[in-house]
């Protein structure tokens, strides 16, 4: 979906598409779609942490946006919020019962809070 929104107009040119993504939702500030699009940009370009910021929004602004918690749950994980990725994870297993994927992901994630080296 990102690829053919962004990167597919601007190339590998992560920037470009940031700039692109930042005034789309300067225009559009509730615009989930946009706040999909600027956080995958941004794990695309490696920054982990303002793309769980954007995918932490729009889950805020709309809890039903199951596509938010899948991917929100690996920024979690990328910024080592183990415990949100899994409730993340949860989320969206609990409604994706056929993600194998998902689940295995969930599993493991379940695994690693039971851990006493992780912390939030």
């Amino acid at each position: 979906m990102v690829k053919n929104r962004f990167l597919d107009d601007y190339g590998d040119d992560y920037k470009l598409a940031l700039k692109i993504a930042n005034l789309d939702i300067k225009k559009y500030p509730n615009s989930t779609t946009f706040l999909l699009y600027r956080g995958l940009i941004k794990a695309l370009g490696g920054d982990n942490w303002g793309a769980y910021l954007d995918l932490k929004q729009g889950i805020e602004i709309n809890p039903e946006m199951d596509l938010f918690a899948y991917y929100k749950g690996f920024m979690a994980y990328a910024i080592k919020k183990i415990p949100e990725a899994t409730e993340d994870f949860y989320v969206y297993t609990k409604k994706y019962t056929l993600d194998e994927k998902a689940k295995e992901i969930y599993k493991n994630l379940q695994a690693i809070s039971k851990l006493k080296i992780v912390q939030e």
